[in-house]
Protein backbone atom coordinates (compact mmCIF):
# COMPACT_ATOMS: atom_id res chain seq x y z
CA UNK A 1 0.00 0.00 0.00
CA UNK A 2 2.85 2.40 0.86
CA UNK A 3 4.52 1.58 -2.46
CA UNK A 4 1.28 2.39 -4.31
CA UNK A 5 0.96 5.73 -2.50
CA UNK A 6 4.57 6.57 -3.38
CA UNK A 7 3.95 5.80 -7.05
CA UNK A 8 0.79 7.94 -7.05
CA UNK A 9 2.70 10.77 -5.40
CA UNK A 10 5.45 10.69 -8.04
CA UNK A 11 2.85 10.46 -10.82
CA UNK A 12 0.98 13.48 -9.42
CA UNK A 13 4.10 15.62 -9.10
CA UNK A 14 5.17 14.83 -12.66
CA UNK A 15 1.89 16.27 -13.98
CA UNK A 16 1.49 19.19 -11.59
CA UNK A 17 4.94 20.81 -11.59
CA UNK A 18 5.24 24.51 -10.88
CA UNK A 19 7.94 26.97 -11.97
CA UNK A 20 8.61 30.31 -10.31
CA UNK A 21 9.78 32.97 -12.79
CA UNK A 22 11.59 35.98 -11.25
CA UNK A 23 11.75 39.42 -12.84
CA UNK A 24 14.21 39.74 -15.72
CA UNK A 25 14.90 38.28 -19.15
CA UNK A 26 13.30 35.02 -20.29
CA UNK A 27 14.13 32.78 -23.24
CA UNK A 28 14.38 29.11 -24.19
CA UNK A 29 11.39 26.74 -23.94
CA UNK A 30 8.52 26.57 -21.45
CA UNK A 31 7.00 23.10 -21.32
CA UNK A 32 3.83 21.56 -19.81
CA UNK A 33 6.08 19.70 -17.36
CA UNK A 34 7.04 23.04 -15.80
CA UNK A 35 3.56 24.53 -15.88
CA UNK A 36 2.16 26.66 -14.39
CA UNK A 37 4.86 29.32 -14.75
CA UNK A 38 4.24 31.73 -11.87
CA UNK A 39 5.62 35.17 -12.80
CA UNK A 40 6.85 37.30 -9.91
CA UNK A 41 7.94 40.51 -11.66
CA UNK A 42 8.22 42.21 -15.05
CA UNK A 43 9.69 39.80 -17.60
CA UNK A 44 11.22 40.49 -21.03
CA UNK A 45 12.05 38.50 -24.14
CA UNK A 46 15.12 40.52 -25.10
CA UNK A 47 15.96 41.46 -28.68
CA UNK A 48 17.83 38.71 -30.60
CA UNK A 49 16.34 36.03 -28.30
CA UNK A 50 13.33 33.69 -28.57
CA UNK A 51 10.92 32.22 -26.05
CA UNK A 52 8.98 29.13 -27.16
CA UNK A 53 5.88 28.24 -25.13
CA UNK A 54 4.45 24.79 -25.77
CA UNK A 55 0.77 23.76 -25.88
CA UNK A 56 -0.89 23.32 -22.50
CA UNK A 57 1.30 25.80 -20.61
CA UNK A 58 -0.27 28.29 -18.20
CA UNK A 59 1.56 31.56 -17.50
CA UNK A 60 0.16 32.93 -14.24
CA UNK A 61 1.14 36.44 -13.16
CA UNK A 62 1.29 36.80 -9.39
CA UNK A 63 0.98 40.59 -9.52
CA UNK A 64 0.46 43.52 -11.89
CA UNK A 65 3.52 42.75 -14.03
CA UNK A 66 4.40 43.25 -17.70
CA UNK A 67 5.38 40.65 -20.28
CA UNK A 68 7.58 42.68 -22.65
CA UNK A 69 8.51 41.13 -26.00
CA UNK A 70 11.37 42.80 -27.86
CA UNK A 71 12.56 39.62 -29.53
CA UNK A 72 10.52 36.63 -30.72
CA UNK A 73 7.69 34.90 -28.85
CA UNK A 74 6.37 31.66 -30.31
CA UNK A 75 3.23 30.58 -28.43
CA UNK A 76 1.46 28.01 -30.60
CA UNK A 77 -1.18 26.03 -28.77
CA UNK A 78 -3.70 23.50 -30.02
CA UNK A 79 -7.52 23.63 -30.25
CA UNK A 80 -7.92 21.33 -27.23
CA UNK A 81 -4.66 22.33 -25.54
CA UNK A 82 -4.39 26.10 -25.44
CA UNK A 83 -1.68 28.30 -23.93
CA UNK A 84 -3.15 30.44 -21.17
CA UNK A 85 -1.96 33.86 -20.01
CA UNK A 86 -3.73 34.93 -16.83
CA UNK A 87 -3.32 36.54 -13.42
CA UNK A 88 -3.65 35.00 -9.98
CA UNK A 89 -5.95 37.87 -8.95
CA UNK A 90 -8.72 39.10 -11.23
CA UNK A 91 -8.84 42.46 -9.43
CA UNK A 92 -5.07 43.07 -9.53
CA UNK A 93 -4.59 41.61 -13.00
CA UNK A 94 -1.35 41.84 -14.98
CA UNK A 95 -0.13 44.32 -17.59
CA UNK A 96 -0.77 42.14 -20.64
CA UNK A 97 1.56 41.22 -23.48
CA UNK A 98 3.60 44.27 -24.58
CA UNK A 99 5.09 43.69 -28.05
CA UNK A 100 7.63 46.43 -28.74
CA UNK A 101 10.06 47.32 -31.53
CA UNK A 102 10.70 43.93 -33.11
CA UNK A 103 14.07 43.27 -34.75
CA UNK A 104 13.60 42.53 -38.45
CA UNK A 105 16.00 39.59 -38.71
CA UNK A 106 14.18 37.54 -36.08
CA UNK A 107 11.50 35.05 -37.01
CA UNK A 108 7.95 36.27 -36.64
CA UNK A 109 6.11 36.18 -33.34
CA UNK A 110 3.15 33.80 -33.34
CA UNK A 111 0.17 33.74 -30.99
CA UNK A 112 -1.95 30.75 -31.97
CA UNK A 113 -4.62 29.10 -29.79
CA UNK A 114 -3.76 31.29 -26.83
CA UNK A 115 -6.17 32.36 -24.09
CA UNK A 116 -5.41 35.87 -22.80
CA UNK A 117 -7.37 37.19 -19.83
CA UNK A 118 -7.24 39.56 -16.83
CA UNK A 119 -4.90 42.05 -18.52
CA UNK A 120 -5.25 45.47 -16.91
CA UNK A 121 -3.59 48.50 -18.55
CA UNK A 122 -4.09 51.34 -16.09
CA UNK A 123 -0.90 53.41 -16.11
CA UNK A 124 0.01 56.68 -17.83
CA UNK A 125 0.17 57.35 -21.59
CA UNK A 126 0.80 54.11 -23.50
CA UNK A 127 0.66 52.10 -20.30
CA UNK A 128 -3.09 52.75 -20.30
CA UNK A 129 -3.55 51.11 -23.73
CA UNK A 130 -3.86 47.45 -24.72
CA UNK A 131 -5.31 45.43 -21.86
CA UNK A 132 -4.72 42.00 -23.37
CA UNK A 133 -2.12 42.82 -26.07
CA UNK A 134 -0.25 46.08 -26.72
CA UNK A 135 1.59 46.29 -30.06
CA UNK A 136 3.91 49.13 -31.10
CA UNK A 137 6.30 49.10 -34.07
CA UNK A 138 6.04 45.31 -34.20
CA UNK A 139 4.98 44.05 -37.62
CA UNK A 140 6.44 40.52 -37.57
CA UNK A 141 3.34 39.23 -35.83
CA UNK A 142 0.48 36.80 -36.48
CA UNK A 143 -2.45 36.49 -34.06
CA UNK A 144 -4.84 33.68 -34.93
CA UNK A 145 -7.43 31.48 -33.21
CA UNK A 146 -6.92 33.18 -29.84
CA UNK A 147 -9.44 33.99 -27.12
CA UNK A 148 -8.94 37.49 -25.70
CA UNK A 149 -11.44 38.12 -22.94
CA UNK A 150 -12.04 40.04 -19.71
CA UNK A 151 -9.22 42.53 -20.18
CA UNK A 152 -9.35 46.29 -19.57
CA UNK A 153 -7.71 49.47 -20.90
CA UNK A 154 -8.49 53.09 -21.76
CA UNK A 155 -8.02 52.21 -25.45
CA UNK A 156 -8.05 48.70 -26.86
CA UNK A 157 -9.26 46.58 -23.98
CA UNK A 158 -8.55 43.50 -26.06
CA UNK A 159 -5.83 44.66 -28.50
CA UNK A 160 -4.12 48.02 -29.13
CA UNK A 161 -1.96 48.37 -32.26
CA UNK A 162 0.25 51.31 -33.30
CA UNK A 163 2.76 51.66 -36.17
CA UNK A 164 2.47 47.95 -36.97
CA UNK A 165 1.21 45.98 -39.98
CA UNK A 166 -0.41 42.84 -38.60
CA UNK A 167 -3.14 40.27 -39.21
CA UNK A 168 -5.70 39.30 -36.58
CA UNK A 169 -7.70 36.26 -37.69
CA UNK A 170 -10.24 33.75 -36.35
CA UNK A 171 -10.05 35.11 -32.80
CA UNK A 172 -12.78 35.42 -30.16
CA UNK A 173 -12.48 38.93 -28.68
CA UNK A 174 -15.12 39.39 -26.01
CA UNK A 175 -16.06 41.14 -22.75
CA UNK A 176 -13.15 43.58 -22.76
CA UNK A 177 -13.53 47.02 -21.14
CA UNK A 178 -12.24 49.76 -23.43
CA UNK A 179 -13.30 48.07 -26.67
CA UNK A 180 -12.30 45.04 -28.67
CA UNK A 181 -9.57 46.29 -31.05
CA UNK A 182 -8.03 49.78 -31.32
CA UNK A 183 -5.84 50.61 -34.34
CA UNK A 184 -3.82 53.81 -33.89
CA UNK A 185 -1.80 53.46 -37.12
CA UNK A 186 -0.66 50.86 -39.62
CA UNK A 187 -1.89 48.72 -42.50
CA UNK A 188 -3.80 45.94 -40.75
CA UNK A 189 -6.13 43.08 -41.63
CA UNK A 190 -8.89 41.93 -39.28
CA UNK A 191 -10.50 38.80 -40.71
CA UNK A 192 -12.84 36.05 -39.56
CA UNK A 193 -13.06 37.10 -35.90
CA UNK A 194 -15.90 37.21 -33.41
CA UNK A 195 -15.79 40.62 -31.72
CA UNK A 196 -18.60 40.63 -29.19
CA UNK A 197 -19.89 42.02 -25.89
CA UNK A 198 -17.08 44.53 -25.43
CA UNK A 199 -17.50 47.71 -23.40
CA UNK A 200 -16.56 50.15 -26.17
CA UNK A 201 -16.24 50.01 -29.96
CA UNK A 202 -15.93 46.62 -31.55
CA UNK A 203 -13.17 48.11 -33.73
CA UNK A 204 -11.88 51.66 -33.31
CA UNK A 205 -9.33 53.53 -35.45
CA UNK A 206 -7.48 56.82 -35.50
CA UNK A 207 -6.82 59.19 -38.40
CA UNK A 208 -3.13 58.28 -38.52
CA UNK A 209 -3.95 54.75 -39.70
CA UNK A 210 -3.06 54.01 -43.33
CA UNK A 211 -5.36 51.25 -44.61
CA UNK A 212 -7.56 48.80 -42.76
CA UNK A 213 -9.22 45.64 -44.10
CA UNK A 214 -12.16 44.38 -42.00
CA UNK A 215 -13.36 41.16 -43.60
CA UNK A 216 -15.88 38.43 -42.70
CA UNK A 217 -16.13 39.19 -38.98
CA UNK A 218 -19.06 38.93 -36.59
CA UNK A 219 -19.23 42.22 -34.69
CA UNK A 220 -22.10 42.14 -32.21
CA UNK A 221 -23.36 43.46 -28.88
CA UNK A 222 -20.60 46.01 -28.35
CA UNK A 223 -21.71 48.96 -26.25
CA UNK A 224 -20.12 52.41 -26.32
CA UNK A 225 -21.54 54.23 -23.31
CA UNK A 226 -19.69 57.56 -23.68
CA UNK A 227 -20.27 60.15 -26.42
CA UNK A 228 -17.94 58.62 -29.01
CA UNK A 229 -18.93 57.20 -32.38
CA UNK A 230 -19.19 53.84 -34.12
CA UNK A 231 -20.54 51.16 -31.80
CA UNK A 232 -19.52 48.37 -34.17
CA UNK A 233 -16.78 50.04 -36.24
CA UNK A 234 -15.31 53.54 -36.17
CA UNK A 235 -13.32 53.95 -39.42
CA UNK A 236 -11.12 56.98 -40.10
CA UNK A 237 -8.46 55.68 -42.53
CA UNK A 238 -8.93 54.35 -46.03
CA UNK A 239 -10.15 50.80 -45.91
CA UNK A 240 -12.47 48.00 -46.88
CA UNK A 241 -15.35 46.77 -44.70
CA UNK A 242 -16.65 43.66 -46.45
CA UNK A 243 -18.87 40.63 -45.73
CA UNK A 244 -19.25 41.30 -42.01
CA UNK A 245 -22.25 40.60 -39.80
CA UNK A 246 -22.70 43.71 -37.63
CA UNK A 247 -25.60 43.54 -35.17
CA UNK A 248 -26.91 44.82 -31.83
CA UNK A 249 -24.13 47.37 -31.35
CA UNK A 250 -24.91 50.72 -29.74
CA UNK A 251 -23.36 54.08 -29.01
CA UNK A 252 -24.50 57.43 -27.64
CA UNK A 253 -22.72 59.15 -30.54
CA UNK A 254 -23.27 58.65 -34.28
CA UNK A 255 -23.13 55.40 -36.25
CA UNK A 256 -24.57 52.49 -34.30
CA UNK A 257 -23.02 49.93 -36.65
CA UNK A 258 -20.44 52.00 -38.59
CA UNK A 259 -19.09 55.55 -38.27
CA UNK A 260 -17.13 56.55 -41.37
CA UNK A 261 -14.90 59.61 -41.83
CA UNK A 262 -12.19 60.01 -44.43
CA UNK A 263 -11.56 59.06 -48.05
CA UNK A 264 -10.94 55.87 -50.01
CA UNK A 265 -13.35 53.69 -48.07
CA UNK A 266 -15.59 50.87 -49.35
CA UNK A 267 -18.45 49.28 -47.39
CA UNK A 268 -19.66 46.26 -49.34
CA UNK A 269 -21.63 43.05 -48.81
CA UNK A 270 -22.26 43.49 -45.08
CA UNK A 271 -25.37 42.86 -43.01
CA UNK A 272 -26.12 45.66 -40.52
CA UNK A 273 -29.08 44.91 -38.29
CA UNK A 274 -30.60 46.12 -35.00
CA UNK A 275 -27.84 48.63 -34.21
CA UNK A 276 -28.50 51.91 -32.41
CA UNK A 277 -26.84 55.33 -32.57
CA UNK A 278 -27.74 59.00 -32.16
CA UNK A 279 -27.47 59.80 -35.91
CA UNK A 280 -27.28 56.86 -38.30
CA UNK A 281 -28.30 53.70 -36.55
CA UNK A 282 -26.77 51.74 -39.42
CA UNK A 283 -24.13 54.02 -40.98
CA UNK A 284 -23.11 57.61 -40.29
CA UNK A 285 -20.84 59.24 -42.90
CA UNK A 286 -19.07 62.44 -41.84
CA UNK A 287 -16.90 64.41 -44.30
CA UNK A 288 -16.28 61.47 -46.60
CA UNK A 289 -17.45 59.83 -49.81
CA UNK A 290 -17.33 56.06 -49.26
CA UNK A 291 -18.65 53.55 -51.77
CA UNK A 292 -21.55 51.78 -50.04
CA UNK A 293 -22.73 48.84 -52.13
CA UNK A 294 -24.66 45.55 -51.82
CA UNK A 295 -25.27 45.76 -48.06
CA UNK A 296 -28.33 44.70 -46.09
CA UNK A 297 -29.19 47.53 -43.66
CA UNK A 298 -32.27 46.70 -41.60
CA UNK A 299 -34.01 47.41 -38.27
CA UNK A 300 -31.48 49.98 -37.10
Amino acid sequence: MKKLLFILSVFSKSFFAQTSVPAGNVSGTWTPAGSPYDVNGDITVASTTTLLIQPGVTVNFQGHYKFNVLGSLVAIGQPANVIKFTAASASTGWYGLRLLNSVSFLDSTFLNYCWIERGLANGNNYDAFGGGIFIENFSNLVITSCTITNNSATKGGGIYCDASDITISNCFISSNAGGGIHIASGNDTIIGNQIMNNGGNGINTEQSSSYLSILSNTISNNTLSNGNTGGGICLFPSGLISNNWISNNSCIGDGGAIYCQGTGQTIAGNTLTTNQGFDGGGIHVFQGDPLIINNVITNN
